[in-house]
């Protein structure tokens, strides 16, 4: 028979996870527009038709990327997820990207917090981290 402490950390781990499940980063979950934390969606998109434009592509130097299938877009810049690889919470993706003079392939890492949250880092420095929150319209 096990010790009661042990029995009340095994249940005490379970409650955690039921509550504060880790959740598979993958490219699906993280689709839509995101802006960093500490700016205003309306400040970086707006909703036309069917879809979501930033507000003012060519001059802005907005924060925020709108992600569609493979394709993760900013104000400046495109680029296509070539490969995701998942790690629990987190994802890297080696990213082709180009704006109107070059062109470079990178890896990013994702890590998800929650549906409207993530952080995204260089996968060689994770503690340096940006946050993102999703833009609902």
């Amino acid at each position: 028979m096990l010790p009661r402490r042990i029995v009340a950390a095994v249940v005490a781990v379970m409650a955690g996870a039921a509550v504060y499940p880790v959740l598979a980063a993958t490219l699906d979950e993280l689709q839509g527009a995101w802006t960093m934390e500490g700016t205003e969606c309306d400040q970086t998109f707006r909703k036309t038709g069917n879809g979501v434009e930033f507000v003012d592509k060519g001059g802005s130097v907005t924060t925020g990327i709108i992600i569609a299938g493979n394709k993760i877009s900013g104000p400046n810049a495109s680029c296509t997820a070539q490969r995701t690889k998942a790690d629990g919470d987190r994802m890297t993706a080696l990213l082709s990207c180009s704006d109107t003079i070059l062109f470079d392939t990178i890896p990013v890492s994702f890590r998800v917090i929650d549906e409207d949250h993530f952080e995204r880092f260089d996968p060689n420095f994770p503690d340096f981290a940006f946050g993102y929150q999703r833009c609902r319209f």
